[in-house]
Order: structure tokens, then C-alpha cells, then sequence
């Protein structure tokens, strides 16, 4: 459970420093509005023009800057997730071979303290890794398995795999039994600092994303039909004000004014009717 718990709270820190308590979107959103609150009052200023689109920009660089923070986030999750299993694949050897040494070891009647005090320090941390779990047998060699997956048997240890990667380019986590028998694990570990590591990167990660990016397309799709509502100094029907996003997914990546807005400010379409 610490395991576990300790990997949310490194991810969701660093999902927290994307969102800071001061400055950052909230300041971004608020700039923006108040310039479009000023051009309402003075609806033919070229000045509170030129301020809107510099406002709305720098709104799209921080979504845009947002999203790079949390994806970023995502990645280094992903990065420690290889180091995990490179760290079970470390341990799970080593178990087994004590295993072998505590057999050995005992075939006399003693009992092989010192081994079985290395083995149990190996458990609890591959406990905490995976929440795998240990049962003894009675000539003092233990199992382990994690959500039924056998990790080590007698002087046998399965070995991870985390070097392939998914359609989304994250990795996915291979296991291999002792016999040779392969089957992907990621889904299956879902205790320990891996299940915490893969529940944030798979699915409280892009969650946040999923919510900034449609954060990003409602603000596009609803300011531009709103503009297309008005009139520009032209005298003509409001195009789009930002340039349109197709999909949800990566939207806070596109926040953009239309080209053909930042190139004539006069495009703005500020005015209720035709005649300005």
C-alpha cells in the first residue's frame, strides 16, 4: 500500500506544479476576458484589438505549456516504471536462489537464519514493488506470486519486461514464467509502487488531459461561434476568431487565433450589426 501510494504522490505533484495557486490559466483566462470586456466598451479601438489577440495568444501558450507539463508527467512515469521492473528483475533471482541455499542449508536440521533474513528483506521490497505475496512450503522455500502470476517458484524466478511499447508509445509490461510461457502483466499488477505507477500514468494522468483539452475545444468552438455572430469594422459577418480544432484529444495544444485575424485586427467582429 506505501508503495502504491507513494508513486501517486510523485505523479500527482507533479501534475500539481502544472496547475501553480498563482498566475498560470487562471490569470491567462482572466486576461483574456477582460480584454474581451474592453473591446466591448469600445468596440472600434484598434489598441483594445491588438491587446485581445495578444491576450488570447498567450492564453494558448499556457494551455499549450499546461499540457507539455502534464505529458511530461506521464513520461517520467513511464520512465520509472522501467526502473521498477529492471528492480524485480534484480530480486527475483536472488530469491530464488536462496531458496536453494536455505534447502541446502537445512538439510542438517539447522536453521539457515541468516539466508532467511536476506530472503525476507528481498520480499518486502518486491512487496512493495508489485504487492506480490509469499507463501512458505515446508522444506523452508517459499512461492511467490502477484495476482496469481508466479513470480518465483523453488529455485525458479519469472522475469518482466518493460522495453516494448504500446500504440501510444508507453511501455507495456511482459511477463515470462519460469517455464518460458509469456503474457502481458500490466494490467495484472495493480498493487505496489507498478500498480501505482501504471494507475497514474494510464489513467489519472490522461484524465487531467482529457479535461484541459476539452477545456481548450469548448473555449474555441463557443468564442467562435459567438463571433460569428457579430460583424467585423468591415461590415462583415465574424469568421473565426480562433482557428477551429477538429478533435478533443490534444486540443489544449491548438489554441491559435486565425492567422487572418492577428494579420487585420479590423476582422474582430466586436459589432452587433453591419452598421457598426
Amino acid at each position: 500500500t506505501l508503495g502504491f501510494a507513494e508513486a501517486e504522490n510523485r505523479a500527482l505533484a507533479g501534475v500539481e506544479g502544472a496547475f501553480p495557486t498563482t498566475g498560470g490559466l487562471p490569470v491567462a483566462l482572466d486576461n483574456f476576458f477582460a480584454a474581451l470586456s474592453d473591446l466591448a466598451s469600445n468596440p472600434g479601438g484598434q489598441t483594445e484589438r491588438v491587446n485581445l489577440i495578444g491576450k488570447a495568444n498567450t492564453l494558448g501558450e499556457t494551455l499549450e505549456h499546461i499540457r507539455g507539463s502534464v505529458t511530461n508527467v506521464q513520461t517520467g512515469t513511464d520512465k520509472d516504471l522501467a526502473v521498477a521492473v529492471q528492480r524485480v528483475n534484480d530480486i527475483l533471482p536472488q530469491i530464488a536462489t536462496l531458496n536453494k541455499q536455505i534447502v541446502a542449508g537445512e538439510l542438517g536440521g539447522d536453521r539457515a537464519n541468516d539466508v532467511r533474513y536476506q530472503r525476507q528483506v528481498l520480499l518486502q521490497q518486491l512487496s512493495r514493488l508489485t504487492g506480490a505475496t509469499a507463501q512458505e512450503e515446508d522444506d523452508g522455500q517459499v512461492t511467490v506470486h502477484v495476482q496469481g502470476l508466479l513470480l518465483v517458484g523453488q529455485d525458479q524466478a519469472a522475469t518482466l519486461d518493460a522495453t516494448t511499447l504500446n500504440a501510444s508509445g508507453l511501455r507495456v509490461i511482459t511477463y515470462q514464467s519460469p517455464n518460458g510461457i509469456q503474457a502481458d502483466a500490466t494490467a495484472f499488477i495493480t498493487k505496489g509502487e507498478i500498480g501505482g505507477l501504471v494507475a497514474m500514468r494510464d489513467g489519472e494522468v490522461p484524465r487531467v488531459l482529457d479535461r484541459l483539452d476539452q477545456l481548450a475545444k469548448t473555449l474555441v468552438d463557443t468564442v467562435n461561434t459567438q463571433h460569428a455572430l457579430g460583424f467585423d469594422l468591415n461590415g462583415n459577418p465574424g469568421g473565426n476568431f480562433f482557428d477551429p480544432i477538429a478533435t478533443t484529444a490534444g486540443a489544449a495544444a491548438q489554441v491559435h487565433v486565425a492567422s487572418a485575424v492577428v494579420s487585420d485586427p479590423r476582422l474582430i467582429a466586436a459589432a452587433q450589426t453591419a452598421a457598426g
